[in-house]
């Protein structure tokens, strides 16, 4: 999600990546996950809101990465996504039963 997802990064752009999982205690008590996308150390853990908690961590070239971690519930109840994800600030990478393809339509529905 953000600028690179819109394909307009700019210098102090952070990576913004959303896991959807059943499982999201995992992602917030273990850290093998993050070692395996290349990341060094988690620089900060932060709730925003009941559902999506960030993950930030860094790269060995000194890029932020925000990791979100959500249930699938997510994709139908965040508020804060609608305009963002309208205009293209959404890139999905997997997403095998369609959750995040029907939030991007819905979007672009309500702009």
């Amino acid at each position: 999600v953000g600028s690179w997802a819109r394909g307009r990064p700019g210098m102090g752009s952070d990576v913004d990546l959303v896991v959807l999982t059943t499982d999201k205690p995992t992602y917030l008590r273990e850290e093998s996950w993050m070692a395996e996308l290349g990341g060094t150390r988690i620089i900060r853990t932060r709730d925003w809101g009941p559902l999506y908690t960030e993950r930030r961590f860094v790269l060995p070239s000194g890029l932020e990465v925000e990791f979100g971690v959500a249930p699938p519930a997510w994709a139908a109840t965040d508020p804060n996504t609608g305009e963002e994800i309208g205009n293209g600030g959404l890139r999905v990478l997997y997403d095998p039963e369609g959750l995040l393809s029907r939030l991007i339509e819905a979007c672009r529905r309500s702009l």
